[in-house]
């Protein structure tokens, strides 16, 4: 039971932060807005 439940919050977190589109950030994802900021900091 433990196992399905990391399972299924690791799968939430991915969705969460790859596919999802956030409002605040102009309905781009969360790790679309990061690797940008990381690309400029380079």
């Amino acid at each position: 039971m433990i196992k399905e439940v990391r399972d299924g919050i690791e799968e939430y977190v991915s969705f969460y932060n790859y596919k999802r589109p956030h409002a605040i950030l102009c309905y781009k994802t969360a790790m679309s807005v990061y690797k940008t900021g990381i690309e400029e900091a380079a």
